[in-house]
């Protein structure tokens, strides 16, 4: 009954063309009714932005967090840079990036990355490496956790994947689909790839 509501008030919205502010602690309500989100916390705005630029440029780890089910994943590690370019670096986990800045000097940050954007390869040069800890079949999908370098991740894998429990599993990432996070802020680090239009 509730998505029912949901879309008959997003028809009413389209079809009236007035404003509307709907306040939800449910973000797939927040995702799908608005135009624009404000994602709030402790009564301060922590971004204000179209559902797309919300979900996948979040401002900050509160925001990457909050918004997505499964949450992103985080993996706290560090940015390294050298001649080769600039690169995130985690125990099991080894992700190129391009940041605006070529002298970037190396700090503590953290690897933000969404379940659905993670894809099971079987390549050894794969970003992350790890083993698989839980499979959960859901039906379309199936849910795997891992363990990778002391972190949990969850990855959204197809239907008929085979692992199991203790198996080794390596993932692939587009560099287009991660957010980096200041370790000590938790604001987003703006990189090249992640700049592109939406």
């Amino acid at each position: 009954m509730r998505v029912e509501m949901r879309t008959e008030i997003k028809r009413l919205h389209e079809r009236l063309g007035t404003t509307i502010v709907y306040v939800t602690h449910d973000q797939i309500e927040a995702m799908t009714l608005a135009t624009k989100v404000a994602v709030m916390k402790g009564g301060y705005v922590q971004q204000l932005a179209d559902p797309r630029t919300i979900y996948e440029r979040p401002a900050n780890m509160f925001v990457a967090g909050f918004i997505g089910s499964p949450a992103m994943n985080f993996i706290r590690g560090k940015l390294m840079s050298d001649d080769d370019g600039s690169r995130f670096e985690s125990g099991g986990v080894i992700v190129p990036v391009s940041i605006p800045d070529n002298a970037v000097k190396p700090r503590d940050c953290v690897l933000g990355v969404r379940p659905e954007e993670l894809k099971v390869v079987e390549n050894d040069d794969a970003a992350i490496h790890g083993v698989i800890d839980v499979v959960e079949p859901t039906g379309p999908d199936t849910m795997v956790t891992a363990m990778v370098g002391g972190h949990a991740i969850v990855a959204r894998a197809e239907a008929r994947f085979q692992g199991r429990r203790s198996d080794k599993v390596r993932f692939s990432v587009d560099a287009q689909s991660i957010n980096l996070f200041d370790a000590e802020t938790q604001d987003r680090i703006e990189t090249r790839a992640n700049r592109r239009p939406l």
